[in-house]
């Protein structure tokens, strides 16, 4: 107990770090809640996606027994331990039946950590087998990691009580999986500046035929013709546009669960990401899009009359003043208060109003913008008013 007491903690001063900003810890809770509910149902979901995953690695299985045993190599040591050469159907199809009993019992049983185990074991071996015929770039990483971290979370049903821990727990598991994210971002922001200023002549993220050059190894790849839809490219500034907006969403993924408002606009971005390099790059992300979906979908939209966890406290507003002096206030029953002013009180009017674009509003920098704007223009009204 004293154990699960300092991880909250840890966490919570964690948040409060990145926070930054003036923040309600009650919609924090309610919004925890919602998090803790969605991850029930998305833990379901991902079970019963391993499902149709596994009978289609037996299709995958029947495809690599047509190449020719000498292209087998064995990747890493995994493969050398447990896939020293390419396996027999008995040995393959054992692997699978474990599989498939291990995942089934995961959905009736989300605590047991053997069944999880056993589970991750059968992922990582199936997916090492496909890992040694030249698919280590872009396969399985995700899958495999969203399973890790699947080890250490008892989906609890939605309607349990005393979920503090369960909370805690998600915010670790969906940190974990979208620090990969902002790693990436970073690798790519620390290259771009080591080539940008010593050795600007080459080929770099912003360089205009970079789009080019990176889309050609998809293709090169599957051994195909370049597509039409790079044509997109040859506009100005398009790919440069694209490639900041993708670092930026990259380096904040790690946010997703310390500002849970922009839980759902991360998800969507990286769907978004990883459907571009699909479509115009021709690589293979299929199966991680698709676990981010059901990762980040807002089930409690769906099943709302199950959602009875998740409740607002009741409260009355008080508003006044308008631009850099706007002021709003939440009055809450039990006499607590939030209050806000600026660009912080305009976007709790908007998240109290459900307007669907509020969690757009809680990115990083979007506040200094707002805040500058609504400074310079409070300014110049003064300077009007001073010389009429």
């Amino acid at each position: 107990m004293t154990l699960k007491i300092m991880k909250k903690n840890l966490l919570l001063k964690f948040i409060d770090f990145f926070r930054i900003e003036r923040h309600s810890p009650h919609y924090g809770e309610k919004e925890g809640k919602e998090l803790a509910f969605n991850f029930f149902y998305a833990d379901r979901f991902l079970m019963i996606f391993t499902f149709f995953w596994l009978f289609y690695q037996v299709y995958i299985y029947f495809q690599l027994q047509d190449r020719p045993k000498e292209l087998f190599i064995q990747m890493n040591y995994f493969t050398k331990l447990f896939i020293p050469e390419f396996p027999s159907s008995v040995y393959f199809f054992s692997i699978i039946i474990v599989a498939l009993i291990s995942n089934g019992f995961s959905i009736k049983n989300s605590s047991s950590i053997m069944n999880k185990a056993l589970l991750l074991f059968c992922i990582m071996w199936i997916t090492c087998l496909k890992w040694s015929y030249g698919f280590a770039s872009h396969v399985g990483h995700f899958f495999i990691l969203t399973h890790f971290f699947c080890l250490f979370i008892p989906a609890k049903s939605p309607d349990a009580s005393n979920l503090d821990y369960q909370i805690s727990a998600i915010r670790f598991f969906f940190f974990g999986l979208m620090i990969t994210y902002t790693i990436s971002g970073i690798w790519k922001f620390g290259g771009l500046i080591q080539k940008l200023v010593f050795h600007s002549q080459v080929i770099h993220w912003l360089h205009p035929q970079a789009a080019l050059v990176n889309a050609v190894t998809g293709y090169r790849f599957w051994d195909d013709q370049l597509g039409f839809l790079l044509n997109a490219y040859d506009y100005p500034i398009i790919w440069q546009i694209l490639f900041l907006v993708t670092l930026y969403l990259q380096l904040i993924s790690f946010t997703a669960t310390v500002r849970l408002p922009l839980f759902y606009w991360i998800g969507l971005g990286t769907i978004i990401f990883h459907i571009h390099n699909i479509v115009f790059m021709r690589t293979e992300f299929y199966v991680t899009p698709t676990i981010i979906a059901i990762l980040f979908f807002p089930y409690h939209l769906i099943f709302k009359k199950k959602s009875t966890t998740i409740k607002y406290l009741n409260f009355t507003i008080q508003q006044k003043g308008e631009g850099k002096e706007f002021q709003y206030k939440r009055i809450y029953e039990n006499g607590i208060f939030d209050e806000f002013i600026g660009f912080n009180a305009f976007r709790e009017q908007c998240r109290d109003m459900r307007k669907w674009y509020y969690g757009l509003l809680f990115f990083p920098g979007i506040s200094l913008i707002a805040n500058f704007y609504l400074m310079v223009k409070s300014k110049l009204l003064f300077n009007r008013n001073s010389y009429s």
